[in-house]
């Protein structure tokens, strides 16, 4: 296994394990909006880079009013756990459109065939049927989180 297919699991893994830091504020404000994304224009907040596209980006909104943009959805699970509170609302890039979708409500597929601005590999789709597509092109499977599950219990369930 190459390392940098271990650094993508650990981040798929971080994923996983991120339900809690995100279902404690999602979804608290639902008439939040997701942040304008300028490419080229912003960094990420984790690693410093320039955003260059929408399609792998995330963004959160912190309690306090504070937005942070991140250029690979890897940068924003890595930022998470040093947040001294859960964020407000989180948004990841749609890999087919760019378009935010809420993290509550996004179909992801992890595969190191899925050529991300920090290797993480994790692509989120608006629909099952779209994660699923891709999911099979690429020979792995899809992993939503299951929102309202994960407000009343803290976890995030994988699976479709």
């Amino acid at each position: 296994m190459s390392s940098r297919t271990i650094v993508a699991a650990k981040r798929f893994a971080l994923f996983l394990a991120a339900g809690p830091l995100l279902a404690a504020g999602c979804g608290s404000d639902s008439t939040m909006s997701p942040p304008k994304l300028r490419p080229g224009e912003e960094t990420c907040a984790h690693c410093l880079m320039i955003i260059s596209e929408g399609r792998f980006a995330a963004a959160l909104a912190a309690r306090d009013g504070r937005v942070a943009k991140f250029d690979d959805t890897g940068c924003l699970l890595e930022y998470l756990p040093t947040l001294p509170e859960p964020a407000e609302r989180v948004w990841i890039g749609n890999s087919v459109n760019g378009e935010w979708i809420d993290a509550e409500s996004a179909w992801i597929v992890r595969s190191d065939a899925i050529a991300t601005p920090m290797a993480s590999g994790l692509a989120a789709f608006a629909t099952r049927e779209e994660a699923e597509r891709k999911a099979k092109e690429l020979k792995t499977d899809v992993r939503r989180s299951d929102a309202p599950s994960r407000r009343r219990h803290g976890t995030l369930a994988a699976g479709g």
